[in-house]
């Protein structure tokens, strides 16, 4: 948290995405996540916090999944989730799924 007086001020977009990535990545250790691997899908100001969403390649997916239909088969090859983070003092707030 950054103060000048008694005047807060927030923190800039990348700190809050470097920080939600990190606490997806502690959150999630059964996805054995490689930082490369993590992707940002969607970022959205909720008042003062901030949701991102962030996805990783799911580790139970099979290509035969293609048989079920495109677009099943596109949203089970990736795992999303969304991390909600304090927008003026970096705190995790929340974990959600993402909604399909």
């Amino acid at each position: 948290m950054l103060v000048l007086g008694e005047l807060r001020m927030s923190l800039d977009i990348k700190e809050v995405i470097q920080i939600a990535r990190a606490q997806f990545k502690e959150l999630l250790p059964d996805l054995s996540i490689e930082t490369t691997d993590i992707r940002v899908e969607e970022i959205e100001r909720e008042g003062e916090n901030w949701a991102i969403t962030f996805s990783v390649p799911n580790p139970n997916y099979s290509p035969e999944a293609l048989l079920a239909g495109i677009r099943n088969a596109r949203t089970s090859a990736r795992v999303a989730k969304v991390v909600v983070v304090d927008g003026a003092e970096g705190q995790f707030l929340a974990l959600r799924e993402r909604a399909a």
